[in-house]
Protein backbone atom coordinates (compact mmCIF):
# COMPACT_ATOMS: atom_id res chain seq x y z
CA UNK A 1 0.00 0.00 0.00
CA UNK A 2 1.20 3.14 -0.65
CA UNK A 3 1.92 5.77 2.04
CA UNK A 4 0.19 9.48 2.05
CA UNK A 5 3.34 11.36 0.61
CA UNK A 6 3.26 9.05 -2.70
CA UNK A 7 -0.62 9.58 -3.00
CA UNK A 8 0.11 12.80 -3.03
CA UNK A 9 3.17 13.02 -5.57
CA UNK A 10 0.92 10.63 -7.99
CA UNK A 11 -1.59 13.03 -7.79
CA UNK A 12 0.75 16.03 -8.46
CA UNK A 13 2.63 14.12 -11.27
CA UNK A 14 -1.23 13.13 -12.88
CA UNK A 15 -2.76 16.63 -12.37
CA UNK A 16 -0.91 19.53 -11.60
CA UNK A 17 -1.40 21.88 -8.86
CA UNK A 18 0.61 22.25 -5.28
CA UNK A 19 1.73 19.74 -2.60
CA UNK A 20 -1.46 21.62 -0.36
CA UNK A 21 -4.36 21.55 -3.03
CA UNK A 22 -3.46 17.86 -3.64
CA UNK A 23 -3.39 16.97 -0.06
CA UNK A 24 -7.00 18.73 0.44
CA UNK A 25 -8.31 16.68 -2.27
CA UNK A 26 -6.68 13.84 -1.11
CA UNK A 27 -8.18 14.89 2.41
CA UNK A 28 -4.55 14.17 3.41
CA UNK A 29 -3.43 16.27 6.72
CA UNK A 30 0.05 17.75 5.72
CA UNK A 31 2.66 16.99 8.41
CA UNK A 32 6.06 17.99 9.09
CA UNK A 33 6.93 14.28 7.88
CA UNK A 34 4.97 14.00 5.10
CA UNK A 35 6.58 17.07 4.08
CA UNK A 36 10.15 15.89 4.83
CA UNK A 37 9.18 12.19 3.10
CA UNK A 38 7.80 14.22 -0.31
CA UNK A 39 11.27 16.17 -0.39
CA UNK A 40 12.98 12.70 -0.44
CA UNK A 41 10.39 10.95 -3.29
CA UNK A 42 11.00 14.33 -5.78
CA UNK A 43 12.26 17.51 -4.27
CA UNK A 44 11.19 19.28 -7.67
CA UNK A 45 7.19 18.67 -7.63
CA UNK A 46 7.17 22.91 -7.90
CA UNK A 47 7.52 22.26 -11.60
CA UNK A 48 4.22 20.91 -11.88
CA UNK A 49 2.44 24.03 -10.24
CA UNK A 50 0.86 24.95 -13.61
CA UNK A 51 1.24 22.09 -15.38
CA UNK A 52 -2.24 20.05 -16.95
CA UNK A 53 -4.28 23.25 -16.83
CA UNK A 54 -5.98 24.50 -20.57
CA UNK A 55 -6.05 27.77 -21.30
CA UNK A 56 -7.71 28.67 -24.51
CA UNK A 57 -5.53 26.28 -27.01
CA UNK A 58 -2.91 25.75 -24.97
CA UNK A 59 -2.29 23.06 -22.82
CA UNK A 60 0.44 23.65 -20.31
CA UNK A 61 3.51 20.84 -19.05
CA UNK A 62 5.42 19.99 -15.84
CA UNK A 63 8.02 23.49 -16.49
CA UNK A 64 10.48 24.55 -14.03
CA UNK A 65 9.70 27.83 -11.38
CA UNK A 66 11.18 31.25 -12.68
CA UNK A 67 12.75 33.87 -9.85
CA UNK A 68 9.62 35.89 -10.21
CA UNK A 69 5.78 35.24 -11.76
CA UNK A 70 6.52 37.89 -14.33
CA UNK A 71 9.47 36.31 -15.78
CA UNK A 72 7.49 32.48 -15.44
CA UNK A 73 7.04 30.76 -19.05
CA UNK A 74 5.53 27.82 -19.07
CA UNK A 75 6.23 24.83 -21.70
CA UNK A 76 2.75 24.61 -23.14
CA UNK A 77 1.44 22.83 -25.91
CA UNK A 78 -0.67 24.78 -28.84
CA UNK A 79 -3.69 22.46 -29.68
CA UNK A 80 -3.80 23.76 -32.92
CA UNK A 81 -0.54 22.75 -34.16
CA UNK A 82 0.28 20.39 -31.57
CA UNK A 83 3.68 22.61 -31.28
CA UNK A 84 5.36 22.81 -27.99
CA UNK A 85 6.39 26.96 -26.95
CA UNK A 86 7.17 28.72 -24.53
CA UNK A 87 4.38 30.91 -23.34
CA UNK A 88 4.21 33.95 -20.51
CA UNK A 89 1.99 32.45 -17.74
CA UNK A 90 0.45 35.68 -17.21
CA UNK A 91 -0.67 36.33 -20.51
CA UNK A 92 -2.16 32.64 -20.38
CA UNK A 93 -3.82 33.25 -16.81
CA UNK A 94 -4.96 36.99 -18.13
CA UNK A 95 -6.83 35.44 -21.67
CA UNK A 96 -3.71 37.13 -23.23
CA UNK A 97 -2.59 34.19 -25.44
CA UNK A 98 -5.00 31.89 -26.29
CA UNK A 99 -2.69 30.00 -28.91
CA UNK A 100 0.61 30.00 -31.04
CA UNK A 101 0.88 32.79 -32.90
CA UNK A 102 0.80 30.74 -36.72
CA UNK A 103 -2.37 29.50 -35.35
CA UNK A 104 -3.93 32.49 -34.27
CA UNK A 105 -2.48 34.20 -37.41
CA UNK A 106 -4.76 31.32 -39.26
CA UNK A 107 -7.41 32.10 -37.84
CA UNK A 108 -8.27 35.99 -38.26
CA UNK A 109 -10.56 37.06 -40.07
CA UNK A 110 -9.32 38.41 -43.46
CA UNK A 111 -10.27 41.72 -44.59
CA UNK A 112 -9.35 42.96 -47.96
CA UNK A 113 -9.70 46.67 -48.80
CA UNK A 114 -11.25 47.52 -52.22
CA UNK A 115 -11.16 51.45 -54.46
CA UNK A 116 -14.67 51.87 -55.46
CA UNK A 117 -12.79 54.31 -58.35
CA UNK A 118 -11.00 51.29 -59.80
CA UNK A 119 -11.72 48.46 -58.25
CA UNK A 120 -8.39 47.50 -57.25
CA UNK A 121 -8.51 44.87 -54.24
CA UNK A 122 -5.43 44.80 -51.32
CA UNK A 123 -4.64 41.84 -49.47
CA UNK A 124 -4.87 43.47 -46.06
CA UNK A 125 -5.22 47.27 -44.58
CA UNK A 126 -1.38 47.46 -44.11
CA UNK A 127 -0.52 46.86 -47.62
CA UNK A 128 -3.71 49.27 -48.42
CA UNK A 129 -2.00 51.71 -46.17
CA UNK A 130 1.51 51.20 -48.11
CA UNK A 131 0.12 51.49 -51.07
CA UNK A 132 -1.27 55.18 -50.85
CA UNK A 133 1.77 56.50 -49.28
CA UNK A 134 0.67 56.65 -45.59
CA UNK A 135 2.00 53.43 -44.02
CA UNK A 136 2.93 55.42 -40.85
CA UNK A 137 -0.41 56.83 -40.54
CA UNK A 138 -1.40 52.34 -40.21
CA UNK A 139 -3.62 52.40 -36.95
CA UNK A 140 -5.45 55.43 -37.93
CA UNK A 141 -6.76 53.77 -41.31
CA UNK A 142 -7.01 50.82 -39.49
CA UNK A 143 -9.59 52.46 -37.00
CA UNK A 144 -11.99 54.26 -39.74
CA UNK A 145 -12.02 51.65 -41.28
CA UNK A 146 -13.01 49.31 -39.23
CA UNK A 147 -15.46 52.06 -37.49
CA UNK A 148 -16.59 53.33 -40.40
CA UNK A 149 -16.16 50.83 -43.32
CA UNK A 150 -14.53 52.72 -45.54
CA UNK A 151 -12.43 55.71 -45.65
CA UNK A 152 -11.51 59.07 -48.39
CA UNK A 153 -8.36 59.49 -49.25
CA UNK A 154 -7.79 62.22 -52.20
CA UNK A 155 -11.23 62.25 -53.04
CA UNK A 156 -11.03 58.38 -53.53
CA UNK A 157 -13.64 56.19 -51.52
CA UNK A 158 -11.89 52.45 -50.05
CA UNK A 159 -13.90 50.53 -48.42
CA UNK A 160 -13.77 46.84 -46.49
CA UNK A 161 -14.88 43.52 -48.20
Amino acid sequence: MKTEAELIVDHIKASGGTISAAARELEIKLTKQIRTELEEIDNNLERYRYAFKRHGNWFTLPTNKADTRDAQKLDSICLCCNKIHSVSLIGLVSGRSTGCHSCRMKERENIEVTCKKSGKTFSSIREFAASVGRDKQYQGIRHKLKSNGMIKINDIEYSLI
